[in-house]
């Protein structure tokens, strides 16, 4: 599909998933949704932040999907739900050993869409890899 085909078919939106007033606003007909939001800072001062997107926010959109009728989510989760990871291959049946903050908020998004009756996809991605990671995976490997 060329790039032109694409944008007519595909829009982005950018909204304060927080915020439940803020859906209002999308298009009444939506196929499916990409969920990428996250708040991944675990200082105690980012934690109210954290909790309010990651958690409320992924259960605001899933309420949401629910009524529009969307559907397909595909929601970028993270490997950092599985916690203290011991084993050496890590899959959807890996031992999940007391997840961080920013774990466990993916691990209920997870959940909150799983309890919809919509189709969903969640992709558990390690950490980006950057200078000063705090939660990278791939080089424990």
């Amino acid at each position: 599909m060329k790039k032109e085909e694409l944008k007519k078919r595909f829009k982005a939106r950018k909204i304060d998933l927080k915020n439940s007033y803020a859906f209002r606003n999308l298009p009444k007909r939506i196929s499916f949704i990409i969920h990428l939001a996250a708040v991944s800072s675990l200082k105690k001062s980012k934690r109210g932040l954290l909790k309010k997107c990651n958690i409320n926010g992924t259960k605001n959109l899933a309420e949401f999907a629910t009524q529009q009728g969307v559907k397909k989510i595909i929601f970028a989760s993270s490997m950092s739900i599985y916690g203290q990871v011991k084993a050496k291959t890590v899959d959807e049946n890996t031992k999940i050993i007391r997840p961080d903050i920013y774990g466990r908020s993916k691990l209920l998004g997870e959940t909150f869409l799983k309890n919809t009756d919509i189709p969903c996809v969640a992709i558990r991605l390690p950490s980006v890899l950057a200078k000063g990671a705090s939660r990278a995976f791939l080089p424990k490997i």
